[in-house]
């Protein structure tokens, strides 16, 4: 059964170590030391804490900035936050009252 499990979010990371679980199989991760990861970004410590911690999705600006900063392409990052956005809202949104339009070509 297919996608059965939720996709990481990309910005979770802890005591310096950032991990990026791409399509759930495989992992990326990036080392590094306090401070060291916003200065290189040009992002505030609390801009990037609140990624880090998930509280924030990676914008597309952002997206840019870890695309320079860390190697991976700035689609890339978009992508894997689209694909934990859209899990997160198939678990919580009520489509039961929407109807079906019917289209006529």
């Amino acid at each position: 059964m297919k996608g059965w499990w939720a996709p990481r979010a990309p910005g979770k990371a802890e005591r310096g170590r950032w991990s990026v679980w791409v399509n759930g199989n495989w992992r990326i991760t990036f080392e590094f030391r306090d401070g060291q990861a916003y200065a290189k970004l040009r992002v505030s410590p609390s801009t990037l804490n609140r990624i880090l911690t998930g509280v924030s999705s990676i914008s597309p600006e952002m997206a840019l900035r870890l695309s320079k900063c860390l190697g991976r392409s700035a689609e890339s990052w978009l992508a894997m936050q689209h694909s934990y956005d859209l899990w997160q809202a198939k678990r919580h949104v009520d489509l039961r009252g929407v109807e079906t339009l019917e289209v006529r070509v």
